[in-house]
């Protein structure tokens, strides 16, 4: 059994890979909600993409709020009776600045082409863990997925059709796609 835990500010997220189960359990919590859920593996795609949000923008307003803080408790410390509101505009602006401290950036990691997207926190306890983690979920889906395809009984164009999905999806190569039609063949030719 494999076991994902994210933890992010009031997020957490744990994922879980049993070895005898064809489900990915998802747990997920955030302030406003609690979700558990199971995915099966057929289910999951193979792509990985990023999602990074910019930030460059927050950090400049961040910056202005709190200079605007230290420019208003200098003015104060200067000269309080000419400025009475520059503690309170001090406190203020130093307030919102760390608010803006606690907006979560966006940094996820998606699991895409297939029926459901996962969602993980890219960084999150490390970039080297999840992606570890993602790749075993991928390697695994696409062992559900050979095992549900190749199946011997089936007629020979339902087999054909399957046995290209899996090239095209670049679960099997054309070698193993050799291999898996030679054992096919010979399995039709027993009975």
């Amino acid at each position: 059994m494999r076991v994902l835990e994210q933890k992010k500010s009031y997020y957490k997220r744990r994922y879980t890979l049993v070895d005898d189960s064809d489900y990915v359990n998802i747990y997920y919590k955030d302030a406003n909600k609690i979700l558990e859920y199971k995915v099966h593996l057929n289910d999951i795609g193979s792509n990985i993409e990023y999602l990074k949000g910019n930030t460059f923008g927050l950090s400049i307003v961040r910056g202005v709020f709190i200079c605007m803080s230290i420019f208003s408790a200098m003015m104060y410390y200067m000269d309080p009776i000419e400025h009475q509101g520059g503690l309170g505009t001090a406190i203020l602006f130093l307030i919102l600045g760390v608010l803006l401290l606690a907006i979560p950036t966006k940094d996820e990691l998606y699991v895409t082409g297939g029926k459901t997207t996962i969602i993980f926190m890219r960084k999150v306890p490390s970039e080297k863990e999840v992606l570890d983690f993602v790749h075993e979920i991928i390697r695994r889906s696409a062992e559900t997925k050979k095992k549900f395809l190749i199946n011997f009984d089936l007629t020979e164009n339902h087999f054909n059709e399957n046995l290209l999905w899996l090239l095209n999806a670049e679960i099997i190569n054309e070698t193993d796609a050799e291999i898996i039609k030679t054992k096919y063949i010979s399995h039709r030719r027993e009975y």
